[in-house]
């Protein structure tokens, strides 16, 4: 029995199933239902109400969509709204009639620290200590300038506005098919149709851990791309952005470090010098590494500004 579910046509019609279930879930979540699932990331008060965006990240996220000479257009796409959590939310793109959904967290638009210990944020479930030594560490990272403050929406809108989906969405499809065709060869190549079945099983799992790890590959390596590409685009705007990214960083780091010490199994998910970790996989590039990158942005803009303001010198002109 277990042998005919091996056939070369129930393998087919199972993976390419599975690979239009797959297309169309992403594809969705991206482009058809966003908006559904970003209502469920929206802060929401006790009455059941979203929080509101104040009206000065309002202001500062319009300058930002200008800075980068978005259309009148694109700018419609945009949807921004107060998420829950510490980490910014985005989903969609402008390529699509839906848009992009942006999650701003509630701390990045409070002003001070004591507005920032009003708003709800949960560590282990539980409300922050902000008096404990780390709790005061946390308090002053989440502190944010307005040059940082639009470093972070100009990375969020430059999110927004990719094809990043469309590849998200085809890249399982596209590795199942790798799949099936490596399975193929594999069968013709070790006659594992008169072999024992355990050999099929450890085949086949040995082909399919392999495929699972060029796609987390090609994943990771498209979001340290996209990253790299989003941030030289934004120091390129000049001083007041590379200073936003140089504070965002350094209260990052800031941040995780506090973090390491405060949440659960903290150590496994931050370094002591503040880089998020994971295992076995770079999700991003360290946060040391993006501050040592901001800074030297800010060098080289200040060896650009220093070249244009010294006077080219004139060649001497021959005595007569």
């Amino acid at each position: 029995m277990f042998r005919r579910l091996l056939r070369e046509e129930f393998i087919i019609h199972s993976l390419l199933g599975t690979g239009a279930v797959g297309f169309v879930a992403i594809y969705s979540a991206q482009a058809l239902v966003s908006d559904r699932i970003a209502n469920t990331y929206k802060l929401k008060k006790t009455d059941g109400e979203p929080v509101p965006l104040r009206a000065h990240i309002k202001i500062r996220f319009d300058e930002v969509l200008s800075d980068f000479s978005l259309t009148d257009w694109q700018k419609k796409f945009y949807n921004v709204f107060v998420c829950e959590g510490l980490e910014p939310f985005h989903l969609g793109s402008t390529q699509v009639s839906r848009g992009v959904y942006i999650g701003i967290p509630q701390f990045i638009q409070a002003a001070d620290e004591e507005e920032i210990k009003k708003c709800k944020i949960l560590i282990n479930d539980k409300p922050v200590d902000w008096d404990s030594p780390d709790g005061e560490r946390l308090l002053e990272s989440l502190v944010l300038s307005e040059k940082a403050q639009k470093f972070v929406l100009a990375k969020l809108i430059l999110q927004g506005d990719t094809y990043r989906f469309l590849f998200e969405s085809f890249l399982p499809s596209l590795l199942l098919s790798t799949y099936y065709v490596v399975g193929f060869f594999a069968h013709k190549f070790l006659n594992l149709l008169h072999k024992p079945f355990g050999l099929s099983i450890v085949v086949h799992s040995a082909i399919g851990g392999f495929i699972v790890l060029i796609y987390l590959f090609l994943r990771d390596g498209m979001t340290i791309s996209y990253d790299k590409s989003f941030e030289e685009k934004i120091y390129s705007k000049g001083e007041a952005y590379i200073m936003g990214g140089i504070e965002f960083y350094e209260k990052r780091i800031q941040r995780n470090k506090a973090l390491r010490n405060l949440v659960k199994n903290g150590e496994r998910r931050y370094s002591v010098l503040g880089n998020e970790m994971s295992f076995f996989r770079s999700k991003g590039l360290p946060e040391t590494f993006k501050l040592k990158v901001a800074v030297e942005a800010l060098e080289k803009n200040y060896q650009k500004q220093y070249a244009t303001q010294i006077p080219t010198p004139r060649k001497p002109q021959p005595i007569m």
